[in-house]
């Protein structure tokens, strides 16, 4: 099945494409770490680790573990053809107290 050109794999990923799946990933992410939800915020690992659940059909697709890389892209709008996120996606790391903060 294609999806504006993409080929979907609908068993896992609700029929959204790759590029849709990561924008929903990424605009999930910064809404809860927005409105305080840390417990489910994810780091760079966990957004990698539900992007190939998602896509198990790829398991070979290097584009997958690259989130950081695909962050870069999402907040310059090459996901969205070209409409820039309102909050730019950042990466989330785990202090030395367990406390959830913004990395790079």
């Amino acid at each position: 099945m294609t999806k504006r050109g993409q080929i979907v794999d609908t068993s896992k990923s609700r029929g959204l494409g790759v590029c849709e799946t990561w924008v929903i990933l990424f605009e999930k992410n910064e809404n809860n770490f927005k409105t305080g939800k840390l417990n489910k915020v994810m780091n760079d690992e966990q957004i990698t680790k539900a992007m190939f659940k998602a896509f198990p059909d790829r398991k070979s697709s290097k584009i997958l573990s690259l989130t950081n890389k695909v962050r870069g892209r999402y907040n310059r709008g090459a996901l969205t053809k070209g409409k820039k996120p309102k909050i730019k996606s950042c990466q989330y790391v785990k202090n030395g107290t367990g406390k959830i903060e913004k990395g790079r």
